[in-house]
């Protein structure tokens, strides 16, 4: 299949299915994670194996439990944290439609820019910087909780 065709797919499909998360650690860090979650992993092996052929490298785990009324469940989870995170969303960014989704996609890159490399100690101004993102990123959270 045409790899941009594969691509608006994936976009559609991760508007549907999938999530973008941000979060700070008990020691304040943050961490990022964009996700897609199915009950069937053959979808999330196809995204897994396209982005990979675009050098963005996800992982798929399985995450497992019960309900309430004892019966069981198994989902599957397509995940991309942080900086992979980024990669992912600048490859579909073009391809959304949702501007939830588009919203999302901004701050989150704003968490993680290019100079900020991993391993090294942030800056008080880019500290700053990301205070301000998370800080948007709260709000957007919270309007979207009451609008949605």
């Amino acid at each position: 299949m045409d790899k941009e065709i594969d691509l608006a797919w994936i976009g559609g499909f991760f508007e549907g299915d999938g999530s973008i998360t941000l979060y700070r650690t008990t020691k304040g860090a943050f961490r990022g994670r964009v996700t897609i979650s199915q009950k069937d992993p053959g979808m999330l092996e196809f995204i897994q194996q396209t982005f990979a052929t675009l050098g963005v490298f996800g992982n798929i785990n399985m995450n497992e439990g019960s309900f309430k009324d004892g019966r069981e469940y198994h989902i599957f989870e397509l995940c991309y944290s942080s900086r992979l995170g980024v990669n992912f969303l600048n490859i579909i960014y073009p391809y959304l439609h949702s501007s939830k989704y588009k919203l999302k996609t901004k701050i989150y890159q704003e968490m993680w820019l290019p100079n900020d490399k991993q391993g090294r100690k942030t800056s008080e101004k880019r500290q700053d910087e990301r205070e301000k993102t998370w800080n948007d990123w709260c709000n957007l959270r919270d309007f979207l909780r009451e609008n949605c």
